[in-house]
């Protein structure tokens, strides 16, 4: 299942892809700002019996618990964060109440599910929270977000300050960051759960911007992150140079340890724009779908040819 999220204000795109398994999926309904569970007969069954606004309310993978947060205040002097709550489908008992530690979206654009344990909030920013522990163990300023197959990882594209607003173009370089989902927060703080892998390997929380005084030399993404089937690599194309290329990024992630190890293949001078990136079954080849052709890269050989 793939689910994307775009801004027209931030051009946040959340790419994000789940084997939901055979687990049953589970529908809900709110109405009248109550929680009703459709059962498999079809009747609709009441869960929450307090009468208060809910908002996003969305059941996890395998269908056990359900979550929603309460309506909040985004902007002036009484501005606080959403609070978000789970509760157990089958019973309608409260597992949790989380509210974030760091918070500066003013809108939520989709709330998702990673597996039956952590809880993606995207905004303007997305946070990563930890529903058995009842905590926030992510906050992540970027876009086109990318969820490996095995929900082990994330990569994404970096974000930049201002927000909105002017950027000199000597720091318009384009950074992949990784995040690791079971992470736990850093001695650092919540701020350092993600590191720079692409175009080079940075500490964990290092999000200095890069100046390159000759624009050329940036780093600009041309595609979304397209991850390998196994979950150790990650395809995508950049202009460097004048010139576009296939990149495929593999990574080993052992605890805080991260190997990053990339490899370049030249594609064209001019490719128009890049609608998809596809892997073959084998992980030995990639098809790269553009506006001048189609691309295919053979990993082992390192040819590529045109069709």
């Amino acid at each position: 299942m793939g689910v994307t999220i775009r801004s027209s204000t931030l051009w946040l795109v959340f790419c994000f892809t789940l084997a939901l398994g055979q687990a049953q999926k589970r529908e809900v309904q709110l109405i009248n700002n109550e929680i009703f569970v459709r059962e498999p007969s079809g009747a609709l069954r009441q869960l929450t019996h307090d009468g208060s606004p809910k908002e996003h309310v969305i059941v996890s993978p395998a269908g056990q618990k359900v979550v929603y947060n309460r309506p909040w205040t985004a902007y002036g002097m009484e501005a606080k964060p959403p609070v978000f709550v789970v509760l157990d489908l089958e019973s309608g008992r409260e597992l949790r109440e989380i509210q974030p530690t760091v918070w500066l979206s003013r809108f939520i654009s989709e709330v998702v599910w990673i597996d039956e344990r952590f809880l993606m909030v995207v905004g303007e920013f997305v946070a990563v929270f930890d529903v058995e522990g009842g905590k926030q163990t992510h906050f992540l300023h970027g876009g086109r977000f990318t969820l490996s197959p095995d929900r082990k990882k994330i990569v994404f594209l970096k974000g930049r300050l201002p927000l909105y607003g002017y950027i000199p173009p000597e720091y318009e370089s384009d950074e992949i960051m990784l995040a690791v989902v079971e992470s736990g927060v850093s001695a650092k703080g919540i701020n350092s759960t993600a590191r720079a892998v692409y175009p080079e390997l940075r500490p964990w929380g290092d999000l200095e911007d890069r100046r390159y005084e000759e624009l050329n030399e940036r780093h600009q993404m041309r595609s979304g992150l397209f991850w390998s089937p196994d979950s150790r690599k990650v395809a995508f194309v950049e202009e460097h140079r004048r010139v576009f290329w296939l990149v495929v990024l593999a990574l080993d992630v052992k605890d805080s340890e991260v190997k990053a190890v990339p490899r370049r293949f030249k594609l064209a001078e001019k490719m128009g724009e890049v609608s998809g990136i596809e892997w073959t079954e084998d992980h030995q080849a990639i098809k790269v779908i553009a506006q001048e052709g189609t691309y295919v890269v053979d990993l082992e050989k390192g040819t590529v040819s045109v069709r």
